[in-house]
Formats: structure tokens, sequence, C-alpha cells
């Protein structure tokens, strides 16, 4: 994709990463290419004197190969352009670059794209109850299909499965604001629901650390993300702290947290970002994976992921029902594709695609108000957005959007919407959990 070109200059230790883990699968073609090259080269070098040359043939090139790009820069619809499955690669090579050349880097460089202004949001607050503490979990690249959870046949939630009888626990699928971290992780926490609503991201009036903070919460960010992701927005947080190494980290950090306070900690994991197996620890290694095809390989190792986030979770509602009055949501930054067919073969995120987007809602709660567990429990569609309110809600207030149409969004690969955007309804958003609104 031609937006995914601007990642290896915008997150190119990021890409590095991913590709490194699958370096072994990308020898074979590396050299084939250039063998290509090499041999290329040759046959020019060879047939030189046998050539035809015509005058000004390289400008001749270069204005031939600017017209896609110019078309590019020119379209509204870009939509015949954008790679597919039933084109030659040459072709869809072709037309990513141009369109990267004609729309990502004028956006970029020339920062001409207008503001769009939305009404402010409106926040009550509420004089009700409030728990003492509320964990947010907030996942990578942790997709709802693949968790036996939600009928996934691989057998990989199994403490998650357990909690299916327990009153206290609800988990539902949903739709992830965004189809990148960088995305939909500053999305979920700014209630933000409409991709070029800016304006949420230079005010604290919906963040949810702020709004923690104003209710004399003592506020958390703990990860073992890079900081960068939430950096501009953690001005509330009294504990901002990156953890090198497993997500058990930020479980072991849980244990340091004096509860008799009013806590509002947030904890973003690193675990199923690829390469999968490097933030698994071995010993959830059950699906073996290392001696596997680059299909397998790259399915078996997400499934051991998801393993040791089950675990990880199960860590956490341990401790919860050890905290009376407490609440833990659950969901994750987007999903991943597993080059499965409704997902034409590709792996990885980034797609402006809703099977990037759908991912797992999970609340587990231990005597807290009845009323805001009815709520948790009625929730017709889960989203980020939503699921975003519930937590303020928890917090004390009340958040009205007088531009809610009751239509969600998932962005692309930019959080001003520059790259994209879905629109579905609220009927779609709760049929993914056969629920009729």
């Amino acid at each position: 994709m031609h937006y995914e070109i601007m990642f290896f200059f915008t997150q190119f230790f990021e890409v590095k990463e991913s590709v490194e883990g699958v370096s072994q699968y990308m020898i074979l073609p590396v050299v084939l290419w250039a063998m290509q090259v090499v041999i290329g080269y040759w046959i020019i070098v060879k047939s030189d004197n046998k050539v035809i040359k015509v005058k000004y043939t390289a400008i001749l090139l270069v204005l031939l190969l600017l017209l896609l790009p110019y078309s590019a820069y020119k379209r509204h619809n870009i939509s015949s352009m954008m790679p597919n499955n039933h084109t030659i690669s040459i072709v869809n090579a072709l037309n990513s670059i141009s369109l990267f050349i004609g729309k990502e880097i004028p956006k970029y460089l020339l920062k001409s794209k207008k503001i769009k202004l939305f009404k402010p949001y409106i926040i009550q607050n509420l004089d009700e109850k409030l728990p003492q503490n509320i964990i947010v979990i907030m996942g990578e690249s942790l997709g709802s299909k693949h968790m036996h959870l939600f009928g996934a046949k691989v057998e990989d939630t199994p403490h998650l499965d357990r909690l299916k009888k327990d009153e206290n626990f609800i988990y539902r699928k949903g739709y992830a604001s965004g189809v990148d971290t960088l995305t939909a992780v500053p999305t979920f926490f700014l209630l933000k629901r409409e991709p070029e609503n800016v304006a949420l991201l230079g005010n604290n009036a919906t963040n949810l650390l702020h709004l923690a903070k104003s209710k004399g919460y003592n506020v958390y960010y703990l990860t073992t993300q890079k900081l960068n992701i939430m950096a501009p927005y953690v001005s509330d947080a009294d504990v901002v702290k990156r953890f090198i190494g497993k997500d058990e980290a930020l479980v072991k950090a849980l244990d340091t947290i004096d509860f008799s306070k009013k806590n509002f900690i947030i904890l973003h994991q690193r675990n199923s970002h690829s390469p999968y197996e490097d933030s698994t620890p071995k010993a959830f290694y059950k699906y073996p994976f290392e001696t596997k095809d680059f299909h397998t390989h790259m399915l078996y190792s997400y499934y051991n992921s998801i393993l040791y986030t089950d675990y990880i979770i199960n860590q956490i509602v341990n401790r919860i029902k050890k905290m009376p009055n407490s609440v833990m949501f659950m969901t994750s930054d987007h999903a991943e594709m597993m080059g499965l067919p409704e997902e034409e073969g590709r792996y990885g995120h980034a797609f402006l695609s809703k099977e990037v987007a759908k991912v797992p809602i999970l609340i587990y709660s231990n005597g807290i108000d009845e009323t805001l567990q009815h709520k948790y429990a009625d929730e017709g569609c889960f989203n980020h957005y939503t699921l975003g309110k519930l937590v303020a809600n928890t917090l004390g207030y009340k958040v009205e959007n007088p531009n809610d149409d009751s239509n969600y969004y998932i962005q692309g690969t930019s959080i001003d919407g520059g790259n994209g955007f879905i629109e579905y309804n609220k009927t779609e958003c709760a049929s993914l959990n056969n629920i009729k609104e």
C-alpha cells in the first residue's frame, strides 16, 4: 500500500523489527531479485552496440513515469489504483509508488489539508459512587477472531474460557478505532469519534487520564511499548514508566501500587506485535512454529502470543478479585491479519479493512455499583469509542457528543483521517455480537 511506504520513514524502527522477525523467509526473494538485476544489467551491457538509440529517451522515460504520480495527485477516488491480488505485481508496485509520490508526499510536505470543524463534546459530572481502582489494559495486535473465547478453533484462551460463567465477566467483539497503534491508542484515550476531529488532539477535555486526575485518582501509564505512542497525552499521569522485556513486568508493577488509594491504571502491552515469538516466553510455545513454512510460522507463533496474553489477563483478573470495588477494562489497539481468505492473503495490520479492526472487549468487575454493571452489560454496540465512554462513565462523567449520528469510524494510518477511514453504523456494530439495534 502507498501509505505503508511512508512507514519506512515515519516508523523505521518498528518496520525494521517486524522484518527481522521473518528475515529467513526473505532471503530467497531477495536473491532472485538480485539475480534479475545482474542478468538485466549484463544483457544491457552486451547489447549496447546493437540497440537503436533514440535522442532524449531518458527524458521521455522520466515524463512517462511521472504521468502516474500526477494522475494519483489529481484523483479524488484512488480505489482503482490500490493494489489487489488480481493485478500483476509490477503494476501494483507502480501504482503504490505513484500514490506515495502523488498523495503522501504532498500531504506531509505541503500540509495542504483543510481542517474540518466539529462541535465540542460536552462533559458532565455525575454524582455517583466511583470504583476504588480502575485498570485499563490496551493490548497489541490482538484479534477477537483468533481467540478461542470468541469461537476460534485453536485453544489459545484457556483462562478466559473458564471465566465465561462468571457473572462479573463481560466479553464482546468490537471494532478498533484505527488499524495501527499510533492512530488507535490515542484515539481511544481521547474518546475521539470523528477521524478528522483534530481539535481533540490539542486539548485535554476528553482525555481519560485528565478526567481520572480531575476525580482525584492516582494516574499510572505503565507500558512495554515505546513512550512516544502516548507521550503527548500523559501529562496528567502521576507515573509514566516503560518496562523493557515481557508483559509480565506490567503485572509485577501492579503489586507495587497501593490499592487502598484511588487508582486509574493503564497497562499498555507489547505482546502479539510481530515478530510474535519475540514478546512471548518460550514456556508458552504450545504450537511449534520454528521449522514450519511461512504461513504456519506466522499463525502458530501468533497463537502462542495469544496464549501468553490470556495468562497475563488472568493474572490481572486474579488481582481484581482481591480488590473490592474495582474494575478492569481490556481491548486491543487493532487486530492482525493472518493470511486468511477473507483477508486476501495479507499478514499484519495497517491495512484499511474491518478485518484489522475486529478486537476483543473484556470487562471484569468486583463489587462495583450495580448501575455501572448494568450499563456494561446493556451496551449493544462495542467499539473503542463506546468503550471509552463507558470508562468515562465509570470515572463519574457523562460524555455527550453533538456530532454523534450513530455512525462510527475505523481510521487508516493517520490520526487526522488523512489516510482514509471506514464508516459503519450502530446496527452493523451490534451485529458483531448478534445483537439487534
